[in-house]
């Protein structure tokens, strides 16, 4: 089962998780949505993130979306290339430091 990433052009959130599955090179298919058409917003895409926002990220049966918790997903459940800073088991080791190194500034 593929990867399928739905995001919209112009959405910073959308591009960390983008720039997370090129960095773990991960094979996805890209479905951009369209902002002006309400794409976003549609029925299939509610019934994904009854937000109405995205990034949202469907690997097989399960979607997840907030473009942090697509990185802990990604991390976790393909963990060929850590987006963690630091070693896995660390004392420096937690969740909320998920970030592609270099690209996403840590708060």
């Amino acid at each position: 089962m593929a990867i399928e990433l739905f995001w919209g052009s112009g959405s910073p959130y959308s591009w960390r998780v983008q720039l997370a599955l090129e960095y773990k090179r991960l094979a996805y298919e890209s479905r951009v949505l369209q902002f002006s058409k309400q794409e976003h917003k549609s029925p299939q895409m509610l019934r994904m993130n009854p937000r109405g926002r995205v990034p949202v990220l469907k690997d097989g049966d399960f979607v997840v979306f907030e473009s942090l918790a697509c990185l802990l997903y990604l991390d976790r459940k393909y963990p060929s290339a850590d987006l963690r800073p630091y070693a896995r088991g660390s004392r420096h080791d937690h969740a909320g430091d998920l970030r592609v190194p270099g690209l996403c500034e840590a708060s």
